[in-house]
C-alpha cells in the first residue's frame, strides 16, 4: 500500500440526493450503452479499441440521454491526487459531483498490465480508491461513493464476480471489501465498501456491460 499523501486529514463530504439520483440513473441507462450510435461510431467502428475509446463512447452515449431537466454531465480524463487522471467524471452543472473508473475484463495484457488490474496492481482500480489516488472533487475532498465501470468482453458476469472477489481475497483486504450483488435478481450491478489509508470509507457502485 502506497504512503499517506501529503494531506491526510482529507475531508469527507456528505453524498448529496442528486448523487443517488445519478447512480440510480446510471444504473437503469447502462444496459443502453451497446445499442447506443455512440457506440457504433466512437467504438465499433474507431480503429481503437481501448478502454479510454470505451469511456469516450460511454461519456458521448450519456451527454445525449435525454435528463427531465437535471443538468448532469459527463466529461473524461478528469483531475484527481498528484498526477492521477481517472476515466470519467460526473457534473452537476459545473460541479464534479462522482467519478467512475473504467476496466476491460479480461486485462488486456500488455505494456507490464496484469490480469487483475481491476482490483490491485500496477493501475489497479479498487486500490486508486484505497490509496486515496481517486475519489476526490477539485477541492480535494473525498466523495462517500464512487464508481467503476467494467466493460467485458468474455465470460459471463458471474465468472467475473467470483474473480474479482478472488482477487480481493489475494491482497489480505477485509472480506467485508468484496462484491455484493446490489439487487438479488440482477448480476450487472455490485457494491462494495473499502477502507481507505486515513480509515474513511468508501462505497463502489460497480456498473458491468458486455460490450462483445
Amino acid at each position: 500500500m502506497a504512503r499517506l499523501p501529503k494531506k491526510s486529514n482529507y475531508e469527507v463530504i456528505d453524498e448529496q440526493p442528486i448523487v443517488v439520483t445519478l447512480i440510480h440513473f446510471i444504473e437503469a441507462k447502462v444496459e443502453l450503452f451497446t445499442n447506443s450510435q455512440s457506440f457504433q461510431d466512437n467504438y465499433l467502428e474507431a480503429v481503437s479499441k481501448a478502454e479510454d475509446q470505451l469511456s469516450t463512447a460511454f461519456c458521448i452515449f450519456f451527454n445525449l440521454l435525454p435528463k427531465n431537466e437535471i443538468p448532469y454531465s459527463c466529461a473524461t480524463e478528469i483531475k484527481q491526487i498528484g498526477n492521477n487522471k481517472i476515466d470519467l467524471g460526473f457534473f452537476n452543472k459545473e460541479v464534479l459531483i462522482f467519478v467512475m473508473e473504467a476496466k476491460i475484463l479480461p486485462t488486456p495484457l500488455e505494456n507490464d498490465r496484469k490480469e487483475h488490474e481491476y482490483v490491485y496492481g500496477k493501475g489497479g482500480g479498487i486500490q486508486r480508491f484505497k490509496e486515496i489516488k481517486h475519489g476526490v472533487n477539485f477541492k480535494h475532498q473525498l466523495f462517500r461513493s464512487c464508481g467503476m465501470i467494467a466493460y467485458i468482453k468474455e465470460q459471463d458476469f458471474d465468472y467475473w464476480f467470483a474473480k474479482v472477489n478472488q482477487w480481493i481475497m489475494d491482497t489480505n483486504w477485509l472480506e467485508s471489501e468484496k462484491l455484493t450483488r446490489k439487487y438479488p435478481n440482477q448480476n450487472d450491478k455490485y457494491i462494495s465498501d473499502h477502507s481507505r489509508i486515513d480509515n474513511s470509507t468508501l462505497k463502489l457502485h460497480h456498473f458491468w456491460v458486455r460490450v462483445a
